[in-house]
């Protein structure tokens, strides 16, 4: 079953676009275990929702299937440059640069990638593109 479009995730927490307080609703029915999985606005699991919910309105399926494939288009594009950026943070370690602008492995622009490392820390990377916006933090 497709999911609510209401249905809004920040980090952990679930929130809900219509204004139903879903902390509130899940409260007044003993918080029981599993309580995620019985919300009227996700409701994957095999019994009843735990409240009612008068503003479900469901994705349909080709609004799921688009939203994957625009999810696995963006995995697929940041993975693309990953082997780009590896070999960047390579030369920058090896070199002893801290920081630098240079041509991003994404979309090929010229000076475009702005890149930081810690070094003599944990070697992390921030990478971020002016152009295309795409980047990485480590």
């Amino acid at each position: 079953m497709n999911k609510c479009r209401h249905l809004i995730r920040e980090g952990m927490s679930l929130k809900c676009a219509a204004g139903r307080d879903i902390k509130a609703w899940v409260a007044r029915c003993g918080r029981p275990s599993g309580w995620g999985l019985m919300l009227p606005c996700i409701n994957n699991a095999p019994e009843k929702p735990l409240f009612d919910c008068p503003e479900v309105d469901r994705k349909t399926d080709a609004e799921v299937e688009a939203e994957r494939k625009e999810m696995d288009d963006h995995v697929n594009r940041f993975v693309s440059g990953m082997a780009g950026l590896q070999k960047i943070k390579d030369g920058m370690v090896s070199d002893g640069t801290s920081s630098m602008t240079t041509t991003c492995p994404w979309c090929d622009g010229e000076n475009t990638l702005s890149v930081s490392i810690a070094l003599g820390y944990n070697n992390h990377i921030r990478a971020r593109c002016s152009s295309c916006e795409m980047g990485c933090l480590e």
